[in-house]
């Protein structure tokens, strides 16, 4: 039933049982997985790919899944495609997402933007930060997708250091005044969130202080708590300002 599904004439037939083929007998699953690695690449509707690529990345057996993904992203023309492909890629690949998101950071989707953004929230090192600088500030988002997209700056700014959490201040100001109005709303709780984890540093940090021994060590560590008090005073401000 679910084989003659994935070849029925009707697209939206074959995405549903694309998501139930994991619910097949053992015996049929190479078969149907076989037919849907064919879909994911050949099928008409972008709908019927996306959805193969997402059902393929969990539930493939073998190790080239991420290989796929990653020709996917190469080959198709589809945003709903390349984005969903992208988003499992980081889950497989780290690395691999992450030069296959530095290739597509100049398409003029918005949708394949907030797709990049979510792998650099994840996997990104701080020389991404100018991505996120440039799309935040001056690219045209959706509405969902530039709040999705602040969302994950938050996050990868939260594993960076106290310079580029101070660096991205400017952002969120930028994007208090002038984001859409998802974005206003929640851009103040996504300062709180670098506030609270500025303060959780800070907490570490007086713990590994009051252990330390060494005058150097020590005096790195209270370097370090210096600058945080900076920063986190700097992002006080944002909360008082009109």
């Amino acid at each position: 039933m679910i084989l003659d599904g994935l070849n029925d004439s009707f697209w939206h037939i074959r995405a549903k049982a694309i998501q139930m083929s994991a619910k097949m007998a053992s015996d049929k699953q190479m078969i149907s997985e076989k037919i849907i690695k064919n879909l994911m690449f050949s099928d008409p509707k972008s709908q019927v790919r996306a959805a193969a690529a997402a059902f393929l990345s969990k539930n493939a057996k073998g190790n080239d899944m991420a290989g796929l993904l990653n020709s996917v992203i190469d080959k198709d023309q589809s945003y709903l495609v390349i984005g969903t492909a992208l988003k499992q890629l980081s889950n497989l690949d780290p690395d691999l997402a992450l030069a296959s998101a530095k290739k597509l950071e100049n398409e003029n989707s918005s949708k394949i933007m907030s797709s990049v953004a979510q792998v650099y929230s994840v996997s990104g090192r701080e020389d991404n930060a100018e991505f996120f600088r440039d799309l935040l500030m001056n690219r045209q988002l959706g509405i969902y997708d530039q709040l999705a997209s602040m969302n994950a700056y938050t996050l990868f700014n939260a594993r960076m250091s106290e310079d580029q959490i101070s660096e991205s201040l400017k952002v969120y100001r930028h994007l208090n005044r002038k984001g859409g109005y998802y974005t206003k709303m929640f851009a103040s709780q996504s300062v709180e969130y670098l506030v609270e984890t500025l303060n959780q540093r800070k907490e570490d940090l007086e713990g590994q202080k009051a252990a330390e021994e060494d005058t150097l060590v020590l005096a790195e560590i209270q370097a370090r708590i210096s600058r945080i008090n900076v920063v986190m005073a700097d992002f006080s401000s944002f909360f008082t300002e009109k």
